[in-house]
């Protein structure tokens, strides 16, 4: 695209929800020179079929047939939120619970149709009455009924998928943003039409991860191409559910699997684009269902070291403190503060900074519901795969691995590497930055992957 505005400043059925701002300059770049997020909730766009479906994720409608009580708390950055709708009498066949049939009035001569008499007791005393003059053994009765129909309301609603994101976190990309019904849980994408080979952004994992992480790309590429761009959160992650579930890299990979199988559907493949673990869990997609996956972007991928990763030592270094208490204190250890530091001594270099609205954003995902659930297998190291370096030594689509060069701020020592770019299908490109080079130069990393899939293209034509 020639820097003219995308779909949604031109108000179309799928626009995104803000002007992208554009690529920082490499030169003298640091994180205060990046523009903060903008919580922006605005969505629209249509559902797909119910096979993989998603529904459009329109934040600031009402949420139908989602219980209050699954709606946590507003986060601290202002977002706009959307009142909860009554559940009318017929709402999903869920009979009104406030209201008791009334008998038939009875004819002249004619008993009242109910009960049959009881003898009364020789002294009963009169039944105390609360407010309204309700018995307190029915008013207990009829708070057991309501909480009964509120929970088959939110079962019965479950079951045909929500419509959007149960949270109130930001719109972190300016994209519409769709939830997918995926057995008992929903996971969430952002979503960009287009044109042509889709364009597939994947975050990594960590303790405050989000599709956030993926922001400086999500941008150039919305205004640069016109592909067809996605982000996809992954289930504990972002505006995904996160069930209290056991975390394996099995799941987020038969995740990635259903999301490009049955949403996506891309003809010939995508283009995926990986942060560290997201890397290494496309590339055993990729390896198992070739059909889905063209060509593979590994940014900072994980499992290409012979030690633990320096960074798995920071997070456990920040989140642990006791044995079986670090949940007990992971919303202390994820203040702004903590955050920041964390980012400062291990991600980013000092040239470039910490970007406030990383912290920020890391924040604002560490305080919904649930996001603690994946922490005790992310910091055990149950959600790495154990046969990384195999996979990607066994993948057949063109890969480019990017990676930074600062030893005490990148994920792994890559002594892996070399063997790989030995391949004919690997090409390696090393940078001076932290783990997070997309970030600190962004301009860099978004030309190489557009030389990398351009080259593509033109091998594509000459067969």
């Amino acid at each position: 695209m020639d820097g003219r505005a995308d779909d949604g400043d031109k108000g179309g059925e799928h626009g995104t929800g803000e002007a992208i701002p554009p690529v920082q300059s490499d030169a003298g770049t640091s994180a205060a020179d990046l523009e903060p997020v903008t919580p922006d909730v605005a969505g629209g766009g249509s559902a797909l079929d119910a096979g993989g479906a998603a529904g459009t994720a329109e934040v600031g409608e009402p949420v139908p047939d989602t219980p209050a009580a699954a709606v946590p708390a507003a986060p601290a950055a202002p977002v706009r939120s959307a009142p909860a709708r009554r559940v009318e009498d017929g709402d999903l066949g869920v009979p009104a619970i406030w209201d008791e049939p009334e008998a038939p009035p009875a004819r002249a001569g004619q008993k009242p149709a109910g009960r049959p008499p009881r003898a009364a007791p020789e002294a009963e005393e009169p039944k105390r009455k609360g407010m309204f003059g309700v018995t307190p053994g029915r008013a207990a009765a009829g708070l057991t009924a309501a909480a009964a129909a509120a929970y088959a309301v939110y079962l019965l609603g479950a079951g045909r998928g929500r419509r959007r994101p149960v949270t109130e976190l930001a719109n972190a990309l300016g994209m519409r943003l769709d939830y997918v019904p995926w057995g008992d849980v929903h996971y969430a994408f952002y979503a960009r039409e287009g044109h042509g080979r889709p364009i597939v952004l994947l975050h990594s994992i960590n303790a405050v991860a989000s599709a956030h992480e993926m922001r400086p790309l999500a941008r150039a590429f919305l205004r640069d191409r016109d592909r067809p761009v996605y982000a996809l959160e992954w289930l504990g992650f972002g505006h995904s559910d996160r069930p209290e579930i056991e975390y394996t890299p099995d799941v987020l990979e038969d995740q990635l699997e259903h999301w490009l199988e049955r949403v996506i559907r891309p003809a010939g493949g995508a283009d995926v684009i990986g942060l560290s673990l997201g890397a290494t869990y496309a590339a055993e997609v990729a390896r198992r269902r070739p059909d889905l996956v063209r060509s593979l972007v590994a940014i900072e991928p994980s499992g290409l070291g012979d030690e633990p990763a320096e960074i798995g030592r920071g997070w456990a270094r920040l989140l642990f403190t006791l044995p079986g208490v670090q949940r007990a204190f992971y919303e202390r250890l994820t203040t702004p503060e903590a955050l920041s530091k964390f980012a400062r001594q291990h991600l980013f270099t000092p040239d470039f900074g910490v970007p406030d609205e990383y912290v920020n954003f890391a924040v604002e995902t560490a305080r919904v519901e649930g996001a603690a659930h994946p922490l005790d297998d992310f910091l055990s190291g149950r959600m790495a795969p154990d046969e990384a370096l195999e996979t990607f030594r066994r993948l057949r689509q063109p890969l480019l691995v990017i990676h930074g060069t600062v030893q005490n701020r990148r994920m792994e020592n890559y002594t892996s590497l070399p063997e790989l770019d030995e391949r004919p299908n690997v090409k390696v490109v090393a940078l001076p930055t932290g783990s997070m080079p997309h970030w600190e130069h962004a301009r860099e990393v978004v030309q190489r992957i557009r030389d990398f899939h351009d080259s593509l293209e033109g091998q594509r034509r000459a067969e």
